[in-house]
């Protein structure tokens, strides 16, 4: 270290090299699963399986076998009548079967017709079931007739009853494109909706490598089906057994109930003489001291912590394994072959078959082994990304400048480090990775990853809630959630129906075991963060306060109160609202079995108080590809509504202020800039007299060097980057190709410098900015690494977007939305209280005043946790209607917007491309009607039911009234909304960061040249910003001079805020 530092005085220290000679290659050793197994679609090793073991069992229930014969004939009748029905490649199929044999038949019939499998619990609520139909875009679900009573209702949604299975021809062989989608999984989203992840065949075979290399697993294996349909453990359970020509045998679903009774458990795997089994660790610490697995088995705990007692107690007698996974990742990436009294925190192993993973500090360089790092995954077991989540994605899927060009890596969130050796004497001294913690709110209760922002969400929008957060609890063995709520009349009486709310939304393991009210706001930090720390203990609920009697009823009250961390239990008080669950119920008749008194899980949920209890228990008796879009670039709604609006507006553009690392040179810079060139064909293209083109040629990058380090004020570097700005936007020139404009900001190799990209707007938008900015981060790393600078490939281009959308416009189904776009816009509508009529050839930008409005803390709260851009746009709707009433403009009728989405919409074309790399502009404009009379409440119902039954978010009406020429006649000559209403999302601005937005960002007032036309006498645009004290909405009001007076649209802000109050319920 000390020949670096003198070796090159300026450079970073996190940038130097600390590992001893053979260290780096040791750790990537480490890190790295090895080769990666020979890739298959799941239903090709099944097919291997059908043709080596016919006459092998395949799969049983406790009501019938079924052998490998069996099954391709059941496989192949359903798999017709999928054909039949459309069923195709990247199709989602739903599955509604309960845990069965049916289930299994109806799995692999999707992935033999060569669809993808959603797999739906029918234990889940209605609204979460309708959520999931809808967001994945499945229009068919397999199921019984039973189940499909327990569906919901939802449009387009076809229902599936197998008949029996009849002799036939076999289905053709599906495609066997390992990168084609498998399955979707839904996991909990921060934000309030579950994220699906499209996972691909290829990551299925890493898994079955992983069984046999490490587990043990053979084809006279009898693998256990215990898991929950919609929990991706279900995956590896059936690669396990099917993939390998293993035996499947699926336990009975009493014996995974609530009141399941752990001697019938465990006497059925030792009946079914199971070999593998993947089991929850709650489960297995909360089987009895006399319960036995079977001895020799093999035993996967994972999905949640494994606590050092269960690998003591079950680690020496048992092939005990530790599993770490993630449902973007393939289920399983991580294991640990456990051994009892290891030293090891939490440790999770090593990575599977074709895993590769990266232990990394915030500026993405490998941290020694030793220090804690975030986790870092890649392989071809990734999830495509998120459905219809394209920002989320690439928050989550990055660049990975450590592999082959194109690669990505997998940010998880969680915190670990890499050792070799746990203090005792291990010859092999193999490396192990520890487990300690997340790095975010996240947190898995029972297998299940949890964002308490999601409950928080569900809590939020009661109506008699006012604010709401989750805490999670940990006592002892047991992860808890803890709600808390302040009622929106106040007092501490948790809100009627709340429970039920709770139940009727969200499944079981997210609903919280406490209900708190508090009488007043929820306590802060300094910097107006809610203070969980702060939030009270929940107090034991209260039952009839007499004391347990002597014997049974104070033996159990207090195991009662050990297992549930309680100060006094009473005999009449309630087990579960106490806090107490199923797998504390098992705990429960364990601990009381050892204390001497016979109970089963079942008198548990049924007599539910210590005294019922005491009056049932006995004595016991001494006897668990890149497409380049090269070539011309067809129209898109938004490029058609730009040459509408101002076909001459070579200036308009996008541009962001970033911050560069310390040590960064302009060659590294240079060599990256070109790396997106030569990535994204946007960047490089070049209008024409018939639109844009993307040559093959890539143009070097223009970039220009300013140093800043000589300047002596702050002031002055502000200046300079305002100049700097206007220059570079004035640099752009689509018609030659110039799409992209840099100036770096070199403030020398030992402080932080600035990057700023003006890019023309025809070519990026919003989203596009977290692609380009990962992507030069990544090549930037890549460089530093020693390697070229090649961000991941670019599935679906721009180009071929454009033809996507072209072809959508013309489907009949598509084209009979038009009727609606018609209504909205031809009604009788508010009028503004214009001071002069909009004039577009007078009222050009150069023109425009901007009104800020900034919302406080709590409201900004508020109107998060309500969904900001429907709260925000039913609160302008009541105060537009509220400001015409009050100047004597018409204020009959709804209040027209002209909203904004971003418009990336994989799911409104029928090939379903994947856009989460893609770089474009693709916003989407539609008319909103606000309908602004009642009360604010009704008015944002109303509004969020009209949103939530657009088809495709809106994305219709540009493609009639721009691509289609016949749908276009119709509403081209309808007049548009005088408001455009843009929410743009949530900026994270809380610390500096390098490739983070720059604090001196707000000197970019370059976005347009003064004599561009506009469309609309008032323009909101509205933002939230994460700062240093929490969340606060930003709103302006931009709007030509001529138009409106000053006080007027001052008066429209003050009425907004007074609106969002009402509309969130905190007038």
């Amino acid at each position: 270290m000390l020949r670096a530092v003198v070796a090159d005085p300026r450079s970073p220290v996190r940038r130097i090299d600390v590992a001893a000679d053979g260290e780096a290659d040791r750790t990537r050793r480490a890190l790295d699963g090895g080769p990666v197994p020979a890739v298959r679609t799941m239903w090709e090793m099944v097919a291997g399986s059908i043709a080596d073991r016919p006459t092998a069992v395949a799969v049983a229930d406790e009501h019938r076998e079924l052998d490998y014969a069996g099954l391709d004939v059941e496989t192949a009748a359903l798999a017709r009548e999928l054909r039949t029905r459309g069923v195709g490649p990247e199709t989602v199929v739903g599955v509604a079967v309960p845990r069965s044999v049916e289930m299994v038949v109806a799995v692999l019939a999707v992935l033999r017709a060569g669809g993808a499998f959603l797999p739906l619990d029918l234990n889940l609520p209605p609204e979460r079931l309708e959520y999931l139909l809808t967001d994945s875009g499945t229009r068919l679900v397999v199921t019984t007739g039973d189940a499909a009573a327990l569906l919901p209702a939802v449009d387009g949604v076809t229902h599936l009853v197998p008949a029996p299975p009849e002799p036939g021809p076999a289905p053709a062989d599906p495609p066997t494109d390992p990168a084609g989608a498998a399955y979707v999984i839904y996991t909990s989203g921060s934000t309030g909706r579950p994220k699906g992840a499209v996972l691909p065949h290829a990551g299925i075979g890493e898994l079955l490598e992983l069984a046999r290399d490490r587990m043990r697993l053979t084809a006279d294996s009898r693998v256990l089906q215990f898991s929950a349909p919609g929990f991706d453990v279900l995956v590896f359970e059936l690669c396990m057994a099917l993939c390998s020509g293993a035996r499947l045998v699926v336990a009975p679903e009493r014996l995974r109930g609530r009141d399941a009774d752990p001697s019938e458990l465990t006497g059925f795997f030792a009946e079914q003489r199971l070999t593998h089994l993947i089991l929850p660790p709650s489960l297995i610490t909360a089987l009895p001291p006399e319960a036995s697995l079977p001895a020799g088995s093999t035993v996967l705990a994972g999905t949640e912590a494994v606590p050092p007692d269960l690998i003591d107690r079950w680690g020496a007698h048992l092939d005990l394994h530790v599993a770490y996974g993630l449902t973007e990742a393939t289920v399983n990436s991580t294991l640990w072959h456990s051994r009892p009294g290891t030293a090891f925190r939490s440790p999770i192993g090593r990575p599977d078959p074709g895993v590769r993973t990266y232990v990394l500090d915030d500026a993405l360089t490998p941290v020694p082994p030793g220090v804690p790092g975030e986790l870092y995954v890649a392989g071809a077991g990734l999830a495509r990304g998120y459905l219809g989540r394209t920002a989320l994605t690439a928050d989550r899927f990055v660049a990975c400048p450590f592999g082959e060009p194109g690669t990505r890596m997998y940010r998880t969130g969680d915190r670990v480090r890499l050792r070799f050796d746990d203090g005792a004497e291990h010859p092999d001294r193999e490396p192990v990775l520890e487990f300690l913690g997340r790095s975010d709110d996240q947190v898995k209760i029972r297998g299940y990853r949890i964002e308490p922002g999601e409950i928080e969400a569900v809590l939020a929008a009661h109506p008699d809630v006012a604010q709401a957060a989750v805490v999670v609890r940990r006592r002892g063995p047991v992860t808890r959630l803890d709600g808390y709520v302040v009622p929106a009349g106040g007092g501490t009486a948790v809100p009627d129906g709340l429970a039920e709310h709770l139940h009727g939304r969200l499944p079981e393991h997210m609903v919280p075991a406490h209900l708190v009210a508090l009488d007043g706001p929820l306590p802060r930090t300094p910097n107006g963060k809610v203070d969980k720390r702060a939030l009270p203990e929940p107090a034991p609920a209260a039952g009839s306060g007499r004391e347990p009697a002597d014997g049974p009823e104070r033996l159990l009250a207090g195991l009662v109160a050990e297992l549930l961390a309680v100060g006094r239990v009473g005999a009449d008080d309630d087990f579960f609202a106490l806090g107490g669950d199923s797998i504390i119920a098992i705990r429960l008749v364990s601990a009381a079995r050892a204390a001497g008194l016979t109970l089963t899980p079942r008198q548990v949920f049924r007599q539910r108080t210590v005294a019922g209890l005491a009056a049932v228990a006995e004595p016991v008796a001494h006897d668990h590809t890149h497409d380049d879009g090269v070539g011309p670039v067809g129209s898109t709604p938004i490029l058609d509504w730009l040459a509408e609006v101002d076909p001459h507006a070579p200036g308009y553009n996008q541009s962001v202020l970033v911050r560069t690392p310390a040590g960064l040179t302009g060659p590294v810079l240079r060599r990256a800039l070109g790396a997106l060139l030569t990535t994204h064909g946007m960047l490089r293209a070049r209008r024409t007299a018939d639109g844009l083109e993307v040559p093959a040629a890539v143009p070097g990058p223009v970039l220009r060097e300013v140093p800043v380090s000589a300047v002596n004020t702050a002031d002055q570097v502000r200046e300079l980057l305002g100049e700097e700005a206007l220059a570079a936007r004035d640099r752009l020139d689509p018609g030659s190709g110039t799409m992209l404009s840099a100036v770096w900001f070199d403030a020398g190799p030992d402080a932080p410098g600035r990057l700023l990209l003006v890019v023309a707007h025809v070519a990026v938008d919003w989203v596009s900015w977290r692609i380009l900015l990962d992507d030069l981060a990544g090549a930037v790393a890549a460089q530093d690494a020693g390697r070229e600078p090649s961000p991941p490939p670019v599935a679906v281009s721009y180009r071929a977007w454009a033809s996507m959308l072209a072809a959508e416009a013309a489907r009949p189904q598509r084209v009979a939305e038009s009727g609606r776009w018609r209504s909205v816009l031809a009604g009788p509508r508010v009028a503004l209280p214009l001071a002069t009529p909009f004039d577009p050839d007078r009222d050009r930008h150069g023109t425009n005043r901007v009104h800020p409005v900034e919302l406080p803390a709590d409201l900004s709260a508020a109107v998060l946790a309500a969904g900001a851009d429907r709260a925000l746009a039913a609160g302008l709707g009541i105060a537009v209607a509220g400001l015409a009433r009050h100047h004597g403009a018409a204020a009959e009728g709804v209040v027209p917007l002209a909203m904004e989405g971003h418009g990336r919409e994989e799911e409104a074309v029928a090939a379903r491309p994947d856009l989460s790399r893609t770089v474009g502009w693709f916003t989407a404009i539609r008319p909103v009607a606000v309908d602004p009379r009642g009360p604010a409440g009704q008015v944002r119902d109303r509004l969020v039911a009209d949103l939530d039954a657009e088809p495709d978010h809106g994305i219709g009406f540009g493609l009639l009234r721009h691509l289609n020429p016949a749908t276009a006649a119709e509403l081209a000559p309808l007049p548009l909304p005088e408001i455009e209403f843009n929410y743009l999302g949530r900026f994270d601005r809380r610390a500096p960061r390098d490739w983070g937005f720059a604090d001196e960002d707000d000197v970019l007032d370059i976005a347009v040249e003064p004599d561009m036309r506009q469309r609309f006498p008032l323009t909101v645009i509205a933002r939230t910003v994460d700062g240093a004290d929490g969340p606060r909405v930003h709103a302006d009001l931009i709007h030509p001079a001529a138009v409106f007076d000053e006080a007027v649209v001052a008066d429209l802000g003050r009425r907004w805020v007074a609106a969002l109050r009402e509309v969130t319920g905190r007038g």
